[in-house]
């Protein structure tokens, strides 16, 4: 399958939200996968695991984990995987249903081999949820058709989570442009702070991904691949509210590539630049930040001074903000400048 559906916030469902990183990348590629079947197993063929950045003893290892905490049926005897709460997301057909998409998985059913697996997926089928968790599309190979970083080279583990959950988080938008809280991401792949910023920089590094440390904005070109002509609409609208000029070009060029016929308007273009599209007039926002660097802003509630760094995260009254946090905080009257 080209496209599968994923769960917008799979990675902090009970019981999967705890879990150590590798087991989180595990469940991600017996959720999203090429080789994932209709009724949602998945062959973990000595191919099919090769193409993950894990040894097969890990890979095994955390399955059988999983498997033990009943998260998923597995048996490595026929190389089979299934997550148990699969049609959580995915659609099961009615008993008496004579559609494309139930003779699909009745097909994919009865072609299961494993007979603890096969049971677990007829249960499955027989027992499906009320209310679907809502889902996205995304692309079936996110997570295994990363390019090569450099001869001799392969992708972290760690590195490989993260490019898809910053594809994939629930904050995310169509144009694959949001700003992360990153604590809440960091704790989204069950990896440090510190070991998130650096899997974001070394894939940003290949322009997998765009990230503007000043604004603390993210493009992943990656969730745009998924998006159809419905999405247009949205991808402007969020390209409009876009701060960091890098940013908005990285998206500017994506969804060229990725629709005939687009136009985008910034409002974050330099001065007396035009590119991506028509511009607003007026000061933009990367202007506004340009002028606070070294300048005290303080806290009306608590009294709280801090000296502004535009190239580092600025705390007071334990907060954290980036410098375009501190525009909007000094323009609501929240945050006012004082020298």
């Amino acid at each position: 399958m080209e496209f599968v559906l994923f769960p917008h916030a799979f990675l902090d469902l009970p019981g999967v939200c705890g879990l150590p990183s590798e087991h989180k990348l595990v469940l991600c590629a017996a959720t999203a996968h090429p080789r994932l079947s209709a009724c949602g197993v998945l062959v973990a063929t000595p191919y099919v695991v090769a193409g993950l950045p894990l040894p097969p003893e890990v890979f095994w290892g955390v399955v059988a984990d999983l498997d033990r905490r009943e998260i998923v049926a597995a048996d490595p005897a026929t190389c089979e995987i299934f997550v148990l709460d699969a049609f959580s997301w995915h659609r099961a057909p009615s008993c008496d249903e004579d559609s494309s998409w139930a003779r699909q998985v009745a097909a994919a059913t009865a072609r299961v081999r494993s007979p603890r697996v096969g049971d677990a997926v007829r249960a499955a089928l027989e027992r499906p949820p009320v209310a679907r968790i809502a889902a996205l599309k995304i692309p079936s190979n996110l997570l295994t058709a990363m390019p090569p970083r450099g001869r001799g080279q392969a992708w972290s583990a760690s590195e490989t989570l993260v490019h898809f959950a910053l594809a994939t988080a629930p904050t995310q938008t169509a144009a694959g442009v949001f700003s992360p809280t990153w604590p809440a991401l960091a704790a989204f792949c069950s990896l440090p702070a510190q070991t998130l910023l650096e899997c974001v920089d070394s894939l940003g590094a290949t322009q997998l991904v765009t990230f503007d440390f000043e604004t603390g904005e993210v493009f992943s070109p990656a969730r745009m691949r998924a998006a159809s002509d419905r999405d247009i609409g949205r991808i402007q609208r969020t390209a409009e509210s876009v701060i960091s000029w890098s940013i908005f070009r990285a998206l500017a060029a994506a969804a060229t590539r990725r629709f005939q016929k687009i136009t985008l308007k910034s409002t974050c273009c330099p001065l007396g630049e035009v590119r991506g599209g028509d511009v607003s007039g007026g000061e933009s926002v990367a202007d506004r930040i340009s002028t606070l660097n070294g300048r005290v802003v303080r806290d009306p509630a608590s009294g709280e001074t801090a000296t502004i760094d535009t190239k580092e995260c600025i705390k007071i009254c334990q907060k954290t903000f980036f410098a375009s946090q501190l525009v909007r905080e000094i323009d609501a009257g929240r945050l006012e400048l004082v020298a």
